[in-house]
């Protein structure tokens, strides 16, 4: 029998393999009555919120349609996410008006207790997505969440908790997700976060943390979204900061962090950068050509404009506004391909702009006020433009558009930036009154120094006499609990950290493959012919062209390839971009090129078959069970790390690509079942018709995968195709399989010669539960949860006889 694995004893993990199985034939929607009672006195807690409102006890909670303000889902008769989204917004409440009425309609009221809400979820064992938005809860947050140990998605915003994030939370280890932005939290950095193995987003945005940042960030090392902005941290950003490989979003904007920031340019991960309104300067800082979008308004920045902003192909936001930069504008800046927002205003910029400038077709927003150009106002800039805003007054063009200085204002502020025209005396005013504040501020340091010794020294003496009182945490006071704070635009988990998805131009494509030549032709894919390239930046990718047939939805299209680019995963091909061209010769056809990263050691049956000795390596069982969890883990990401799911994949053996590493990548995921109708999955006819509705269908998504996936396993054992009879059958028969089960394993004929001094117990369970993977009802069907459970079982067995090369597996699954 196959059995999973957990930290606990074999004993234990008998007793949970057993439940699973026995639980399948009966699998029931309905919660159990100690959940469905939960969930009320939860709606209660929380003061019957509107999308709670209509809760009672002859509710369906697993069958609820799903809202922007709740969602609910069940696995078995167990409650495993639960998201609620209230309208008790933090940002009500203007930072003004502080009375008690307006408090108490943005809060809970003084009966709420967190710590009852805490012991309400608590009766969800099994929850691995909480989400509790802007619904008014106050006090701290409770600590004994952290009995939660299948929790992966955290969601606290826009809500009243105060005081430090709990440090129990340590023991989250299937943490993904926490988000605890626009609260009141407070305390340094929780720089003990670092030992969640499998954080990858943190935002703890708009609280009062405060200090500086932890100089070990480099501990983060799966993160890949870091957003703090809006609190009060100070000093300077640590080198360890380079170390963040997987990092897409870093956003450190309104703070106080200062001094120069570390060269960036090696994370090449690194996409959106935010670290507007602090104090960092003069050195403008290094970061890679990879970036879309970069903010540093109101810095300390100065000196001319780096001429590497010229090469930022990918860029579509920058805006450098409110800082000291001078010197020309490097023009090549404005024709950037991908360039929608450019904010230079407020800076010291000088010199004549050429009148034939040209500007990016994508270009809607331009803001070059308040600087020194002088001379005639380029052509593009005297236009008027729809859905185009241009800003740049309070320069000194020969223009009566828009207001601006004359002449003689910025030819003197060109030749000396100290004596502006007409504000000589200001700028000296303002030098001498700043160097006051500077002496000042030396002598109330050295005050400060002085008074902090003396009580240093009267603590030393007095030492040991302290009460419990001077050690207790501050209470946070009614004013700061009703500012007012912006409300986070980057809650969902699909939103956060969207990677860029390019859209090519078809001769730069034609170029990276040699106008797609035989050389670079390596083979035929799932989606039409795969061809290696190598882009301008020297980066290999696969080029796959695919053929679209004329009525094939382009809209629809656009936005899957979107949403599909936006997934990074270790297990899962990364898409780089398309490019989308009609055909001359045959106008009822269209072509769509994908780019995605090049995987360049094959696929797994290559490996299973031994196609080629001199370039392939032959996979013993232990490294075959590596690649099949790999793999495994990406499926699963794709049905439960992103919101809504990617189901019904197509997944086959020849789509699991192996990098020089050996790690399993899948490829040509999310855009079979839209480019082919045939895709769509097929309805069993046997299936009751009651049993059709909206969850069940997504449930037989979910097994069709799992049954492709079953397919792949028994691969991995026979080391070759399985014999599949009457495939176009909705229930076709696989001959190899009933004679496995039936069979004395480890002396059947049927496995492959390369992996048969294996574990007969490892070797057992993956024919199990690619049996259970097989089975002709998709409802008895396991998830992938269960099925990576099981592989990860086996190849511990495994690993404890022969010591052979596996990949760290955790002793729960997570997803991502």
């Amino acid at each position: 029998m196959a059995r999973k694995h957990s930290p606990n004893t074999s004993c234990f993990r008998i007793i949970l393999l057993t439940f699973f199985l026995c639980g399948l034939p009966c699998l029931s929607r309905a919660l159990p009555a100690t959940q469905i009672a939960s969930l009320l006195r939860l709606a209660k807690l929380l003061e019957n919120p509107t999308a709670l409102s209509n809760w009672d006890p002859q509710t369906d909670f697993c069958n609820l349609p799903s809202s922007a303000n709740l969602n609910l889902s069940c696995i078995g008769q167990t409650l495993v996410a639960l998201q609620i989204v209230g309208n008790k917004n933090t940002v009500a409440v203007k930072p003004n008006i502080q009375t008690d009425s307006t408090q108490n309609n943005a809060r809970l009221s003084d009966s709420f207790s967190s710590d009852e809400l805490a012991s309400a979820l608590l009766k969800f064992p099994d929850l691995q997505i909480l989400s509790l938005v802007s619904l008014g809860i106050w006090g701290a947050i409770p600590g004994k969440l952290d009995r939660l140990p299948s929790l992966k998605v955290l969601n606290f915003s826009s809500n009243f908790f105060s005081g430090n994030v709990p440090q129990r939370f340590s023991s989250l280890n299937n943490l993904q997700v926490l988000v605890l932005d626009n609260n009141a939290l407070s305390g340094p950095f929780p720089e003990w976060l670092h030992a969640l193995p499998n954080l990858e987003i943190l935002q703890i945005s708009n609280n009062m943390f405060s200090g500086g940042l932890p100089s070990n960030l480099s501990l983060f090392r799966n993160l890949n979204s870091l957003v703090v902005y809006g609190n009060f941290l100070t000093g300077s950003l640590p080198t360890s900061i380079t170390h963040l490989q997987f990092v897409h979003t870093l956003s450190l904007s309104r703070n106080k962090l200062s001094g120069k920031i570390p060269d960036l340019s090696g994370l090449m991960n690194l996409q959106i950068l935010d670290l507007g309104e602090n104090e960092f300067g003069p050195e403008f800082p290094v970061f890679g050509n990879q970036l879309v979008e970069v903010v540093m308004k109101r810095n300390k920045l100065a000196g001319p404009l780096p001429s590497f902003l010229g090469k930022l192909k990918n860029i579509k936001v920058l805006d450098l506004s409110t800082n000291a930069l001078s010197g020309s504008l490097p023009e090549n800046i404005l024709v950037l391909p991908n360039l929608e927002t450019l904010n230079l205003s407020n800076n010291r910029l000088t010199g004549n702009l050429s009148f034939n400038l040209a500007l990016s077709n994508s270009l809607t927003q331009l803001d070059i006020s308040f600087n020194f150009f002088t001379g005639p106002l380029p052509h593009l800039l005297n236009k008027s433009w729809a859905g185009r805003i241009l800003n740049f007054r309070k320069n000194c063009f020969t223009s009566r558009s828009q207001q601006q200085e004359p002449q003689s204002y910025c030819q003197s502020a060109s030749t000396s930036l100290n004596s502006l025209h007409k504000r000589p005396n200001i700028a000296i005013l303002v030098g001498i009154i700043a160097g006051i504040f500077a002496l000042a501020a030396v002598l109330v340091i050295l005050l400060v120094i002085l008074v902090s010794s003396l009580r240093r020294r009267q603590q030393g003496a007095n030492h040991g006499s302290s009460s419990c009182a001077d050690s207790a945490s501050l209470g946070v006071p009614s004013e700061l609990l009703t500012q007012a704070r912006y409300l986070s635009q980057s809650i969902r988990l699909g939103v956060l950290g969207a990677p860029l998805n390019r859209v090519f131009a078809l001769h730069e494509l034609e170029e990276a493959t040699d106008n797609f030549s035989e050389a670079a032709y390596v083979g035929d894919g799932q989606l039409g012919k795969v061809y290696k390239g190598r882009l301008e930046n020297g980066s290999a990718v696969s080029v796959k062209c695919i053929i679209l047939d004329v009525k094939q939805d382009l809209k629809q299209l656009k936005s899957q390839i979107e949403i599909l680019a936006k997934l990074r995963h270790r297990n899962l091909v990364c898409i780089i971009g398309h490019c989308l061209e009609r055909e001359t010769d045959e106008q009822q056809y269209r072509r769509l090129f994908l780019v995605s990263e090049f995987i360049d050691n094959g696929t797994l049956r290559s490996h299973l078959l031994n196609v080629s000795a001199e370039s392939h390596q032959s996979l013993n069982w232990s490294r075959r069970l590596a690649t099949v969890v790999g793999a495994g883990r990406g499926i699963q990401y794709l049905h439960t790390g992103v919101v809504p799911g990617i189901f019904n994949n197509d997944v086959k053996i020849t789509s699991i690509l192996l990098d020089h590493n050996f790690v399993a990548k899948v490829s040509d995921f999310g855009l079979g079942r839209l480019l082919h109708d045939s895709a769509k999955p097929a309805v069993n006819k046997m299936m009751p018709r009651t049993e059709l509705d909206v969850h069940h269908r997504k449930m037989l998504l979910d097994k069709m995968d799992v049954y492709n996936f079953g397919l792949i396993l028994l691969e991995l054992v026979l080391g070759r195709p399985p014999t599949i009879e009457d495939p176009m059958a909705v229930t076709p028969t696989i001959k190899e399989l009933d004679m496995l089960l039936l069979e004395t394993v480890s002396r059947s004929d049927l496995v492959d010669p390369a992996i048969r001094t294996c574990m007969r117990e490892s070797l057992c369970t993956v024919i199990e539960i690619a049996a259970k993977c097989l089975s002709d009802n998709p409802a008895e069907r396991p998830s992938m949860e269960d099925v990576l459970w099981n592989l990860q079982y086996a190849a511990q067995v495994q690993d404890k006889v022969s010591g052979d090369f596996r990949e760290e597996f955790p002793t729960y699954y997570l997803p991502g």
